[in-house]
């Protein structure tokens, strides 16, 4: 009759069929690709003031191109924290467009009254705000809105 197909594999070998091979490669290529490396994210937060003082109810979102943005909401204190696929999950990392836009109640009604915000602020094509994300970290981003000015990054 024939050899007989042993019951077990020597130790340390799989079978290698085409099917079996074609997977392997396809996973070693899905884990090269996914990411196991370097952090494509930081986390992020800061403090929104106007004048030194904090503002409430504001939208905080930071935009670089062929990514998702990252938003947050400014709290009592003028803090805020982004979030970009989960809860406080922070910003893609690179250089970003900041704008800061005011925040409704769902009856149109703004959050908080904190004045008039610069018209180009609110504008992810025209604000002069800008911070940069270090992926793997914390990060600092302080704005003053009086002077459109900010950290960036601390």
């Amino acid at each position: 009759m024939g050899e007989a197909i042993p019951h077990r594999l020597p130790a340390g070998r799989l079978p290698a069929s085409p099917f079996s091979r074609l997977v392997a490669a396809g996973l070693m290529l899905l884990f090269a690709a996914g990411g196991c490396g370097k952090p494509e994210m930081g986390r992020v937060s800061g403090r929104i003031t106007k004048n030194g003082k904090p503002v409430a109810g504001l939208t905080v979102i930071f935009y670089t191109p062929n990514r998702p943005v990252a938003q947050g909401m400014t709290d009592a204190d003028g803090r805020y924290t982004l979030s970009t696929r989960r809860l406080n999950d922070g910003a893609y990392a690179g250089r970003q467009k900041v704008a800061v836009q005011t925040s409704f109640n769902p009856d149109g009604s703004p959050l908080s009254q904190h004045g008039e915000l610069a018209p180009n602020i609110g504008d992810l094509a025209t604000t002069p705000l800008e911070a940069e994300v270090k992926a793997g970290t914390s990060n600092t981003c302080d704005f003053d809105l009086a002077t459109a000015k900010g950290s960036g990054q601390k």
